[in-house]
């Protein structure tokens, strides 16, 4: 009899720690449907070349780094995110703190942000933050030599 209670006290613990393990590293890795680096496949303004693209990398520690590509150009940005969960669809916030520079006159003047998504088939949708004055418009994600770009969608490197 004291060897059958000692299994089953055994095989509880294992149950629970199992059950601890699970919930401690699901907590921990909240973010890891989205951590890695991504290539854009779709800018929704191009030059007429098309040949503006865009790296994001998103970082364990809520931080990410944004490359985009223009020409021979390369602007890189860079910030933390935040994330918002409503019916079980969770979205990411990114806010710029490097890199953007809103004019030499007022360079503070606006802080880019943008949001992500997961579609239904892994890709990544950027929605870029908008602003404007009575004069222009601006995104978080700047412009082609036709239009502001708005959307761009990512897949995993």
């Amino acid at each position: 009899m004291k060897h059958a209670l000692k299994i089953k006290y055994l095989a509880f613990v294992l149950v629970f720690a199992l059950l601890c393990t699970s919930l401690l590293l699901g907590g921990c890795s909240r973010y890891a449907n989205y951590v890695g680096t991504y290539q854009s496949t779709f800018v929704d303004s191009q030059n007429d070349d098309e040949n503006i693209s865009f790296k994001l990398a998103i970082n364990r520690d809520k931080t990410f780094v944004l490359t985009r590509y223009i020409d021979d150009s390369t602007k890189e940005f860079s910030g933390y995110y935040k994330s918002y969960t409503e019916s079980g669809q969770e979205q990411l916030l990114f806010i710029v703190e490097e890199g953007y520079e809103w004019n030499t006159s007022h360079p503070n003047a606006w802080k880019p942000y943008f949001t992500i998504c997961r579609l239904d088939d892994g890709t990544l949708m950027a929605t870029a933050g908008t602003t404007s004055s009575s004069s222009s418009v601006v995104t978080a994600f700047g412009s082609g030599a036709i239009s502001r770009i708005t959307l761009i969608l990512f897949t995993k490197e």
